[in-house]
This record gives C-alpha cells, structure tokens and sequence, in this order.
C-alpha cells in the first residue's frame, strides 16, 4: 500500500520536474493503486463527523440561546425585587 503511494508520488514528482515523461500504462496503474488506497479514509470520517456533530451544536446553541437568555433575565429580575 505504501509502495503504491510512492510510486505515484514518484511519477507525479517526475512530470513537476520535468525529468522525463512517464508511460500512459505507469501512470494508469498508479492511479488504479492509488484509488483503491485507504490509508486516510479513517481520518476523512473523522473530521466529517467532526464537522456534523459542531454543526449540529451550533445550531442548538443558536436555537436555544435566546430562549435561556430571556429564562435567565426573568429569574435575576424576580430574585432582585425588593419584595417577593
């Protein structure tokens, strides 16, 4: 799996470089390696849950922020008064 990676990043640095021009059938082989690579798919899954779950309690926040602003406002007025 590794050496898959390798080669790709191999040819890749290659064209970038200019070294020379790497056959239609090399560059093919590794792009079919490289598709089937799952090294970082667990990380991918990861940081996509991340960002469902902080949506998600943004939107919580957001929603329910007012609502306990307005809850804690009424009960520091109530405890405040002078006569209850």
């Amino acid at each position: 799996m590794v050496a898959h990676s390798f080669a790709l990043v191999g040819i890749l640095t290659a064209l970038t470089l200019g070294a020379g021009t790497p056959s239609c059938n090399q560059v093919r082989m590794c792009l079919k390696q490289a598709a089937f690579d799952e090294a970082g798919s667990i990380m991918v899954e990861y940081t996509v849950l991340l960002s469902v779950v902080a949506v998600g309690l943004c939107f919580a926040i957001a929603a329910l922020g007012v609502p306990l602003i307005r809850m804690y406002l009424s009960q520091k007025t109530w405890l405040l008064l002078p006569f209850p």
